[in-house]
């Protein structure tokens, strides 16, 4: 899933699609038609040829900027969106676009700089609102976070990420009823993703409400059953009911389905050391340090006690 919102000025209008001549209009048209069949290079020309035919066109120059983006593009993507910003100052969705760009880098000091130029030029910008949101949830501003996603979603009833978003950051202040609504309403609207699916049920689990988070994680697994982290954490809430054959074939599974899945291996020690498989522990606890080298005596500790224990018995 992308994490951020990109403008796209798409406007779909099918009349006279055949009759392009050199209307640079009716070539951005086209372009916008392409882009959303997911014809991605024939777009990009469309757009080029209304950018050469329309000198001043920086709806044109951002669009193509974002299907640069689609083909992984990136340097060419921020010279059309900087194009566009130097065609048209008072335009905002290049502004966004780029500020978006800088947040899937991860450079969030020059994402906010944008995005905050973006919110400057237009205030109900709701894309510009959602990134923002998104970089103070990175820079661990969960408050702050939460008044922009409020208002990306004020303006944007639908905006499903947005909804994603905040319940990340209601998550992240462990205001879990929040963070669950939030998460219904984004399964409302996306119900085929599995991430969200599994991010409830992390919320209900936290929240102690391990019967919701098992149903949850049950349909995360049945959208994505290879996703490791998905098996883990029904392993993890299963257990919590105390069923140990249910939790330690998902802790299994788990591991199986990612060698370096150390937490899924400590959980399968785990439960079966709690079933009296003293040397069915040890085996996983030590697999779990070849898995995770680097806190490799943790689990040597877990090893070493509980084989401690069993020559105290």
């Amino acid at each position: 899933m992308r994490l951020t919102g990109k403008s796209f000025a798409f406007i779909l209008a099918l009349a006279a699609l055949a009759a392009c001549g050199r209307d640079p209009d009716a070539f951005y048209r086209r372009g916008n038609l392409a882009y959303s069949r997911g014809e991605t290079m024939k777009a990009i020309e469309l757009y080029t040829r209304a950018i050469l035919l329309k000198k001043k066109f920086p709806e044109a120059l951002t669009s193509r900027g974002l299907a640069y983006e689609r083909v992984r593009d990136t340097g060419k993507a921020e010279n059309d969106y900087r194009k566009a910003m130097d065609m048209d100052p008072s335009y905002a969705p290049p502004y966004n676009n780029l500020g978006a760009l800088y947040l899937d880098a991860g450079n969030y000091e020059q994402a906010g700089k944008y995005l905050d130029l973006a919110l400057q030029k237009d205030p109900e910008n709701p894309l510009a609102m959602l990134n923002r949101g998104i970089v103070h949830l990175k820079q661990k501003n969960a408050v702050v976070a939460v008044n922009y996603l409020t208002r990306a979603i004020e303006l944007k009833k639908d905006l499903a990420l947005a909804w994603f978003q905040r319940a990340a950051a209601y998550g992240e202040l462990r205001q879990w009823p929040q963070a669950v609504y939030d998460m219904d309403e984004f399964i409302r609207l996306q119900p085929r993703v599995a991430q969200a699916w599994f991010e409830r049920g992390r919320f209900k689990f936290r929240s102690g409400d391990t019967v919701g988070a098992i149903a949850d994680f049950n349909k995360a697994v049945d959208l994505r059953p290879e996703v490791s982290a998905y098996r883990y954490w029904r392993g993890v809430a299963v257990y919590r009911t105390g069923y140990r054959e249910g939790a330690l074939e998902d802790a299994v599974e788990a591991y199986t389905l990612d060698n370096g899945n150390a937490r899924a291996r400590v959980l399968a020690g785990d439960i079966r050391a709690a079933a009296g498989d003293v040397p069915g522990a040890i085996a996983e606890y030590e697999a779990a340090a070849e898995a995770d080298p680097a806190h490799t005596e943790f689990y040597s500790g877990r090893a070493r006690a509980l084989a401690g224990r069993g020559r105290n018995k």
